[in-house]
């Protein structure tokens, strides 16, 4: 039911860049800028070093339908990417995501969608990246246009709002670089 999984697909399908603002958590950060479906996930996190052990975890999840997410050093994705291959077979996507907080990161957006976390009931937990991008930003699309309004209202951003739902809109060809805010709840 969230747009910004569907405006995502439609994003990472049309070859545009979907960057997501990091909180608290990365894994969340990675899935939401995957393409892959949100709607149930399982993390497995780092995989065990011992090759059989490796091999049947992942056969575990190359029987599971949800999408996977697993955390690999650079060092070993050559042979993670091989072995997991061999036992999920070409019909599963991969996407392999890295550097996402990005340190030197700074002036003006790309073209792209970046997607700003949610926010769970405390203006201040919002971080200071994802407000340079919602000021940055040619127009902030969210389902609840209400709650997200607080917040750009709370921090001065001045960025047009737009209630956005996939079925009606597709902003790549309106707008270079947009962010959405999905589920905000303040």
């Amino acid at each position: 039911s969230d747009p910004g999984t569907e405006l995502a697909k439609l994003c990472v399908n049309e070859n545009i860049p979907v960057i997501p603002i990091p909180g608290p958590s990365a894994l969340v950060a990675a899935l939401s800028a995957s393409g892959l479906a949100t709607d149930e996930f399982t993390f497995v996190g780092f995989l065990p070093k011992h090759a059989e052990s490796r091999r049947e975890r992942l056969i575990i999840s190359a029987n599971e339908a949800s999408t996977q997410i697993l955390f690999v050093p650079a060092h070993k994705l050559h042979q993670f990417i091989e072995e997991a291959a061999s036992l999920f077979g070409d019909s599963r996507r991969c996407v392999v995501v890295r550097e996402m907080t990005k340190l030197h990161e700074g002036g003006p957006l790309k073209p792209g969608l970046y997607i700003v976390g949610t926010l769970i009931g405390n203006l201040e937990d919002i971080t200071l990246r994802a407000l340079r991008v919602l000021r940055s930003a040619d127009v902030i699309l969210a389902e609840d246009t209400r709650h997200s309004g607080k917040l750009l209202q709370h921090y001065n951003i001045k960025t047009p709002l737009v209630s956005f739902f996939i079925a009606s809109v597709h902003p790549f060809q309106q707008w270079p670089c947009f962010s959405i805010i999905s589920n905000c709840m303040l």
